[in-house]
């Protein structure tokens, strides 16, 4: 977790208990290019943890990452290059995170959450048998606005209340140049289970509101491990856990809550991909 060789790493200022780290945004990089919402490039919620966590891992903290009460108050739309900023606080045992832009007390804050380092414990899942009619990733992009970067998703289906989804491991980098601090593409295929659920069961297509609690257990490599998403409805919200082919569990998403697009989508197309499942 403290490799800053990432694309993510710019300069950054310590000020007591208080990093603020620069962030250079490209919009020719695939993590803007590859993630348009109306055709205008967007800081998805995926990177926007990466960003986060790679100003908390300066603070010389390691090992399993938790991530908690993920907001994103103000969309972060990136039409030129532009650099923003991304601040780490150590606060007791946690380190509260925000991703802004402007001077003290004339902010606007795109994205907050809370992290901790440490060794949790990862629970087992029981890994599933694919079945025979499974709807494809193509058909899935047919709706989802995401590029090559982000088009996660390999193949779906749908199994009693449980929605599962196979990692598509032939993705291009997400960053031009440099690593990931956290597993991006990963917190993005929990994200788009739980969206395909929510079209499979009740034919809404809605957008990330907030995340109670992401826990990434280890890392792993998309291309070479086969990876799978199991999303179910919560009390709070979706619940979905990612794990490997021996049912190891890798990240898991709790009480993430979902909202009403802001912009119209083909209603047609919707019911289209919810007859599928």
């Amino acid at each position: 977790m403290t490799n800053m060789n990432t694309s993510f790493s710019g300069p950054a200022v310590l000020d007591g208990e208080r990093i603020t780290m620069s962030l250079y945004l490209d919009p020719s990089q695939h993590y803007l290019d590859h993630h348009r919402v109306g055709g205008m490039p967007l800081l998805g919620n995926a990177m926007a943890i990466e960003a986060m966590a790679t100003a908390a891992a300066l603070t010389g903290e390691a090992g399993d990452l938790c991530i908690q009460c993920v907001q994103g108050p103000n969309p972060c739309f990136v039409q030129t290059p532009r650099t923003i900023h991304v601040g780490a606080e150590r606060k007791g045992d946690r380190i509260d995170c925000q991703v802004f832009n402007g001077t003290e007390g004339r902010e606007e804050v795109y994205f907050t959450s809370a992290m901790s380092f440490g060794a949790f414990h990862a629970p087992s899942a029981l890994v599933p048998d694919c079945p025979g009619k499974t709807v494809s990733g193509g058909e899935v992009y047919r709706l989802y606005f995401h590029g090559p970067a982000f088009r996660v998703v390999e193949s779906a289906w749908l199994e009693g209340e449980i929605m599962f989804a196979r990692m598509n491991r032939t993705l291009p980098p997400v960053f031009n140049k440099g690593l990931p601090v956290t597993a991006p593409r990963l917190i993005e295929l929990c994200l788009q289970t739980a969206g395909l659920w929510e079209i499979a069961v009740s034919g809404r297509m809605l957008i990330p509101e907030q995340i109670g609690l992401i826990v990434l257990y280890k890392k792993v490599d998309e291309y070479s491990t086969e990876l799978t998403a199991a999303a179910r409805k919560g009390r709070n919200g979706m619940n979905i856990i990612l794990f490997d082919s021996e049912g190891r569990i890798c990240v898991e998403v709790i009480d993430y809550r979902t909202a009403p697009l802001p912009f119209s989508v083909d209603e047609n197309a919707i019911q289209k991909l919810k007859s599928q499942f």
